[in-house]
């Protein structure tokens, strides 16, 4: 089995739906429980093992800068590991955020996470084992909910592998409760299907299309939360990870 202790998170985002509260502030920085919501990542992965971090940035993307350098300076021993942030650029989707990183990253399984999603310590140190067992396909986190058409709709067989993904179906469409939580460990194979990644329709290199392609080698499996996730994407999602913060 294969451990991974690499881990990158996608933290470029805007944060649009969140109005004025991201005007000064970056997403991933936006308070959950009296912490910049990327604390609450870092920590997770922290706890799952990871050991060397590449950070995502974009929109106010010193802020974020910031917060790392001082993220690292408090948690990270020097000796054992490595924080970096990568400029992504331009806005040209998640796929493409994860081509900004350099070659040395690509040889080795890597955990990816969304810089907007809450979820338990837990569950990334659930990720972590899972990948290690399933040490020959990548693996992504999913969620069961009523119906995932705000998101990623991911299909799931019986063996427990990823058979297609369906993005934003409408409303009452879908056949499958699991949706795409934003939370990831990747096998190097990722890199060269990014890189063959035709942008999408609003010209994007979307990482949903990489997904679409191991799902259909049947390189990916799912793995089903245990507990809830937020995508802290509006004000009102945003409270409720304050709830949840302040449940734990």
């Amino acid at each position: 089995m294969v451990a991974v202790d690499r881990a990158v998170v996608l933290a470029a985002g805007k944060g649009t739906r969140l109005g004025s509260l991201t005007a000064q502030v970056p997403k991933p920085l936006v308070s959950v429980g009296g912490r910049p919501l990327l604390d609450h990542i870092l920590s997770g992965l922290v706890a799952a093992g990871a050991r060397s971090f590449a950070i995502i940035t974009g929109y106010l993307e010193d802020a974020v800068h910031d917060f790392i350098s001082q993220w690292s300076d408090r948690n990270v021993p020097r000796e054992s590991l490595f924080v970096e942030c990568v400029s992504q650029g331009d806005m040209l989707g998640t796929g493409h955020a994860l081509l900004q990183l350099p070659s040395w990253w690509r040889t080795a399984p890597t955990i990816v996470a969304f810089g907007d999603i809450l979820v338990a310590d837990e569950e990334y140190v659930r990720l972590r084992e899972v990948a290690a067992e399933r040490a020959g396909t990548s693996v992504m986190a999913v969620a069961t909910v009523d119906d995932p058409c705000e998101g990623a709709a991911v299909y799931v067989d019986a063996t427990g592998l990823v058979t297609r993904l369906v993005e934003k179906p409408p409303r009452g469409t879908s056949t499958t409760k699991f949706i795409n939580v934003g939370l990831f460990s990747f096998l190097p194979e990722l890199f060269p299907i990014l890189e063959e990644i035709q942008p999408s329709a609003r010209g994007e290199i979307e990482l949903t299309s990489a997904l679409d392609v191991l799902a259909g080698r049947r390189r990916l499996a799912a793995l089903p939360l245990a507990r809830a996730f937020i995508d802290i994407g509006t004000p009102e999602r945003l409270a409720l990870a304050n709830d949840w913060a302040a449940s734990r």
